[in-house]
């Protein structure tokens, strides 16, 4: 194996890498914006935005 090709498979590799961490990242953060929309409905309501002055 050379050398360039060597840092080409690494390379893809680590794409490979990040696209699965950005999955998995964006799976926890929309499980858990779920969870803390609901928490706020229920400690302080529902948005104020309906009622614009």
């Amino acid at each position: 194996m050379e050398r360039g090709e060597m840092f080409f498979r690494l390379g893809v590799a680590v794409l490979v890498l990040a696209v699965i961490l950005i999955v998995i990242s964006l799976i926890v953060f929309f499980v858990n914006g779920r969870k803390l929309r609901k928490t706020l409905k229920e400690e302080y309501g529902e948005p104020w935005r309906y009622n614009i002055q």
